[in-house]
């Protein structure tokens, strides 16, 4: 049996988990009280999912368009995966649009894009790059060739 402390009480559960407990008024277990996962556990996962079989390649500071036209500072981290493809990871300081190259992707059936919860979707991909709406969320592409 497992004995695990929370900041509340002594539990005795039959596995390990990190229960809900608050802290200085923060919450910072990875389950909340009904037992529901901390929406930052499941954004880890989606990231430990996403980029567990990569490499390091690259970072490429982009130019962020805001749909005020002004411009504000975006990053985009390339990875390579294990099995073949790469993995993009894009963010910005404010909401912006952004277009990142890459090489060898012609369509949209290339490039698929996941949100921080790894939910994916296809992504806006063309020849010259691929279209993103940046934010400070990181925005997942995942490329096939």
């Amino acid at each position: 049996m497992t004995y695990c402390r929370t900041a509340e009480k002594v539990v005795t559960i039959g596995r390990l988990l990190l229960a809900h407990y608050i802290e200085n008024g923060a919450c910072l277990g990875a389950l909340r009280k009904d037992l529901t996962p901390n929406p930052s556990v499941i954004a880890l996962s989606a990231a430990a999912r996403l980029l567990g079989d990569c490499d390091y390649l690259r970072t490429v500071d982009l130019d962020g368009v805001k749909r005020d036209g002004g411009r504000t500072p975006a990053v985009a981290v390339f990875f390579a995966k294990h099995t073949g493809g790469q993995v993009v990871v894009a963010w910005a300081i404010d909401k912006c649009d952004a277009c990142i190259k890459i090489d060898g992707v012609a369509t949209g059936k290339d490039v698929k894009a996941a949100n921080i919860f790894g939910h994916e979707y296809f992504a806006d991909a063309e020849s010259n790059g691929v279209y993103l709406r940046l934010g400070p969320e990181a925005i997942y592409l995942l490329i096939s060739k």
